[in-house]
């Protein structure tokens, strides 16, 4: 926006300008904090050193978290499974199939080293029920491996069996002999005094400790836990996952603590492996032991048959018809063979349908394989249904018997159950046809036998019932044997692939660390700024005065650092090649623009919103100027509640008589106006402070004051009172042909500047524009005000600029330079 052509589109095109300004409405806060990037900007770049300053303790915290923060680390290792279909153990090699070996599923396996008890059966195994610690400046470390710790703790084993809490102490080293002991949460103030190898008993627990190698002076810590709480605690950092194709485990803890970590991974593989020869074993012991019970009954009928065989013969010294009995005997021992086959195989079924009916384990179940049944169906369905039970106990010691893959395992488990039940029985029925025809055909051998003589009858059913349970007597011990050659050539049925691997800190992570901080550290800032600017209540940038106001802007008066260092008010005729004085030349020009060209002498009235606005710094300036261009000028300072004046005066004395004192009568014109150190410029001072202010500016005194002033002198300069305070300006608004109207960057209300614009719209003054003052240097060079006040201020070479109003980064680059 260029100030002269507002000034001239104002005074040339004053009907138009009216029109449009009584239809103008008054524009709401939103329209002043509308978005514009250039405002952006120049807000980012008047908070930078907060913004810089918020990201600089980000920063710090950060590296204060990443320095201090205890490491954590990732432990990975993996198992192997082995695939016992492809197996080529000596079990294998003797017989068609591994009597007690099958096909894994990985993701059973994984469920299971991921339960509950499993777990705990680890942490029972490592034996960790104390923790021992060292207290830091900064921070505690742990002590492990606990071989390391200067003392040693001794647990009373009951009582940590039936430990419930988890006491945690402190100690300290007293001499050779005592030492010092509080609970985490107490002072040692409180700290109760015992000897090593003293029985202790605190929190319910019975505990020793024993000097190893105690430092004086250092605190040390120790807590108790069981294999409960750490079986939760590792739960919650082992995680596990299968590679299928590599038929793998993965196994990751995370800790603060790698080497335990590693024992632990270590624990678990071993106990892992362990379990599965413990699972096979268990399978091959109560094989045996059904076949011992069989064999011990078969090994009570042949001795009987022997001894009736002994006797027979003792009893009968003949022998008759033996290729007759031979060919019968041997046709009769081969249905016999088939009998007992039906017979071993009913009571396997027998004992295979209680047992499933009796119980709801299935894992100590024996297969069809292990007593030499064949029968593919069933062992397929004891397989799976074996499977299942696993998953099931898994799923019942990790959640709820209401988690619905749970619900779902047991549906599958009751179907497969009724499944093998109704083969078993229809197996059972096939068979008992199979044996009744076998029985049929014994009866047809029976009758031919009994044509023999009786003798040869007897020997031969003696003879017959020996070789039958020979037979059976003789496969039992087949059996018995490869079940005893599986147990013992029993292997792992999984192996360690990658022991325990430390893969490094995964935190603190640095790099997270310090990204997450700056991003606070920018967010935080600029949140707190964009907050506080919405709910903010002056001005601060000029287009919010345009935004606001449609009243011209006659120039921009830069911040100046001299008056708060030197405490003193700069003037233009102090530095006539200053910025401020070209800032004062360029308000001059627009004025005149903006009261047009006139032969009479001109009245300009400067007033404000609020005190404090710089209207009498404008005032002593705006008068200087214009005496400095050869005309006549008084400065009539009107604000006789607070009168402030700056203008330089002979031996810097003011005349207790003024304006006050002229309006009551008690002085003439000539009495109260004083001459100014600069030329061409006189002073009315506001004089003593009277009881009725208005009242004396509203008299005829004031008429033939301003009426004297005209014959006198080119220009009339009136500092008001605050406009938006008390109505003394409005009064004397009928003697201004122009009004300066002081708006101060961060301290002019935003409410105040819209009661302007009412002001202008309703024509209650004349010729009113805006002097933009007290505009910080950064708000010229980031939102683009240097147009406003002079040449720009980074072009300070066509005047003086003081090195106190440049930016700091300038005043360095002189100092260089220098």
């Amino acid at each position: 926006m260029d100030i002269q052509q507002d000034v001239i589109t104002t005074a040339m095109n004053g009907s138009q300008s009216s029109q449009v300004q009584g239809n103008q409405t008054m524009l709401s806060k939103a329209d002043v904090d509308a978005f514009s990037p250039k405002k952006v900007i120049y807000t980012l770049w008047k908070n930078k050193f907060f913004i810089v300053f918020c990201i600089g303790l980000a920063s710090a915290i950060a590296w204060w978290k990443t320095y201090y923060a205890t490491p954590v680390y990732t432990i990975g290792a993996s198992i192997q499974v082995k695939d016992n279909r492809k197996s080529s153990s000596p079990v294998a090699l003797l017989y068609s199939q591994d009597m007690f070996g099958g096909s894994k599923r990985l993701s059973s396996e994984v469920k299971f080293i991921r339960s509950y008890p499993f777990i705990r059966r680890v942490c029972e195994k490592m034996d960790m029920r104390v923790y021992y610690y060292q207290e830091g400046n900064i921070r505690t470390t742990e002590i492990y491996p606990v071989r390391f710790a200067p003392f040693e703790v001794i647990i009373n084993i009951e009582a940590d069996s039936n430990l419930r809490e988890l006491p945690n102490y402190k100690i300290k080293f007293k001499d050779d002999q005592t030492f010092s002991l509080i609970n985490a949460d107490e002072e040692w103030d409180n700290a109760r005094q015992y000897k090593f190898g003293e029985t202790i008993s605190e929190s319910s627990t019975t505990f020793k400790i024993l000097n190893k190698n105690l430092t004086s002076g250092t605190v040390y810590g120790f807590h108790f836990t069981n294999p409960s709480s750490l079986a939760r605690e590792f739960l919650g950092r082992l995680s596990a996952y299968t590679e299928e194709d590599a038929s793998l485990i993965r196994l990751n803890v995370v800790s603060s603590v790698p080497e335990r970590a590693k024992d632990f991974i270590t624990t678990i593989m071993q106990e892992y492996i362990a379990y599965g020869l413990e699972d096979k074993n268990l399978e091959a012991v109560r094989t045996i032991d059904f076949i011992d019970e069989q064999l011990s009954q078969i090994r009570d009928s042949l001795f009987l048959i022997e001894n009736k065989i002994q006797n027979f013969k003792s009893n009968n010294k003949f022998v008759v018809g033996e290729d007759a009995i031979g060919r019968n005997l041997e046709q009769y021992s081969s249905l016999e063979e088939k009998n007992r086959e039906l017979i071993l195989k009913e009571k396997y079924l027998d004992y295979l349908i209680t047992y499933i009916k009796e119980n709801d384990n299935y894992k100590g179940i024996t297969t069809p394989a292990a007593v030499g049944v064949e029968d593919g169906i069933a062992s397929s369905l004891i397989g799976r249904l074996v499977d299942l039970q696993i998953q099931r106990e898994i799923f019942l010691e990790k959640g709820s018997s209401k988690n619905p893959f749970l619900v779902e395992i047991n549906i599958e488990i009751d179907k497969i159950r009724e499944s093998l039940l109704e083969h078993l029985n229809n197996t059972k029925l096939n068979d008992k046809i199979a044996f009744e025809d076998i029985k049929s055909r014994l009866n047809l051998l029976d009758n031919q036998m009994n044509a023999l003589p009786s003798a040869e009858r007897k020997l031969l059913n003696i003879n017959r019932l020996y070789s039958i349970n020979e037979e059976i007597y003789i496969l039992l011990l087949n059996k018995r044997m490869e079940a005893s050659i599986a147990q013992a050539a029993a292997r792992e049925d999984s192996q360690v692939l990658e022991p325990p691997f430390n893969y490094g800190a995964i935190s603190p992570n640095a790099k997270q660390n310090y990204t997450i901080a700056i991003l606070l550290g920018l967010l935080f800032p600029i949140g707190f700024i964009y907050v506080r600017n919405y709910f903010r209540s002056t001005i601060e940038t000029l287009d919010d005065v345009k935004g606001i106001s449609s009243v011209p802007i006659l120039g921009v008066v830069m911040h100046s650092k001299k008056r708060k260092k030197e405490n003193n008010t700069p003037l233009v005729n102090e530095q006539p090649k200053s910025a401020l004085a070209e800032a004062f030349r360029s308000i001059r020009s627009n004025l005149l623009f903006l009261i047009g060209r006139v032969d009479r002498t001109s009245t300009l009235m400067i007033s404000s919103s609020i005190s404090g606005e710089g209207k009498s710094f404008c005032s002593a300036n705006i008068s200087i100027s214009l005496a400095s261009t050869g005309k006549r000028t008084v400065l009539v300072v009107a604000d006789m509640r607070k009168p402030q004046m700056y203008v330089p005066m002979p031996n810097n004395e003011y005349s207790k008589d003024g304006l006050s004192t002229y309006l009551i009568g008690s002085k003439k014109l000539d009495e109260v106006v004083q001459a100014t150190s600069i030329e061409n410029l006189d002073i009315i001072h506001s004089g003593a402070v009277p009881p009725n202010p208005a009242e004396l500016l509203m008299g005829v005194p004031m008429d033939e004051l301003i009426k004297e002033l005209k014959q006198q002198y080119d220009y009339i300069i009136i500092d008001t009172p605050p406009l938006g305070l008390v109505s003394d300006a409005l009064i004397l608004g009928k003697y201004a042909d122009a009004t300066v109207y002081i708006v101060r960057q961060d301290r002019t209300p935003i409410e105040k500047l819209k009661g302007l614009q009412r002001i202008y719209s309703e024509k209650m003054l004349k010729n009113v524009g805006i002097i933009f003052n007290d505009v910080k240097a950064q708000s010229v060079g980031v939102y683009g005000y240097g147009s406003y006040g002079g040449y720009g201020y980074g072009g300070y070479g066509y005047y003086e600029v003081n090195d106190a109003d440049l930016p700091w980064w300038k005043r360095m680059i002189n100092k260089v330079k220098k």
